[in-house]
Order: C-alpha cells, then structure tokens, then sequence
C-alpha cells in the first residue's frame, strides 16, 4: 500500500505536490504560530483578552 501512495506522489507533479504540502501545513502552522507568536508578544493584551474571552 505504502507504494501505492508513494507512486501517486511521484504522479503528481512537484510544484503541485509541494505546493499543496507546503500551502496546508503553513498554513495552518503559519495562522496558529502567527497568532500565538503576536499574542505572546503582546502579552498584556493576551492575559487581558484572554481572562476576557
């Protein structure tokens, strides 16, 4: 099964298969740590938003 799946990435082709790898998990990793990253920068905010929310 494992070859299977590995043909299909070799298949597709590398600006499509690393575009969609790369765009997913940045995306997702980039919102996340971004948010976070500003939030813990900020701190006061943070405590104050967060206790808030």
């Amino acid at each position: 099964n494992w070859h299977e799946d590995f043909e299909c990435g070799k298949s597709i082709p590398e600006s499509l298969g690393k575009r969609v790898v790369f765009r997913r998990p940045t995306k997702f990793g980039t919102r996340n740590k971004t948010r976070r990253e500003l939030l813990w920068e900020e701190g006061d905010d943070t405590d104050d938003e967060g206790e808030t929310a």
